[in-house]
């Protein structure tokens, strides 16, 4: 941790130190499906993490791949933080390639 700096960096995600002087306060992020044209997500979620959001896509990324209907290679969730900012792109199938995309019928 480089207190410092007040920044925290855990398993390469660099985060505001949450340490005692830190802010408690909840951040809106926003989860967007993305195949080429993105699907807004227009309300958002609280966390109190970068980390937190991030897992969060993780766990939405893992919905659609057990549906036999969706095959699109290029499909993935991106996390959005209030400013619109991109901080994190988790991919639903990592291992197709994109020559393999099907429509997808996710809303």
């Amino acid at each position: 941790m480089d207190a410092s700096r007040g920044w925290v960096a855990w398993q390469g995600i660099r985060e505001p130190f949450s340490g005692k002087y830190a802010s408690t306060a909840m951040r809106t992020y926003y989860f967007d499906l993305m195949d080429g044209i993105p699907t807004r997500d227009r309300q958002g979620l609280e966390f109190l993490t970068i980390s937190g959001a991030i897992e969060h896509s993780k766990d939405l990324a893992k919905r659609p791949r057990d549906d036999p209907r969706c095959r699109d290679s290029a499909l993935s969730v991106v996390v959005l933080d209030e400013s619109g900012t991109e901080i994190h792109r988790e991919r639903v199938y990592p291992d197709r390639s994109e020559s393999s995309a099907r429509c997808c019928g996710i809303a």
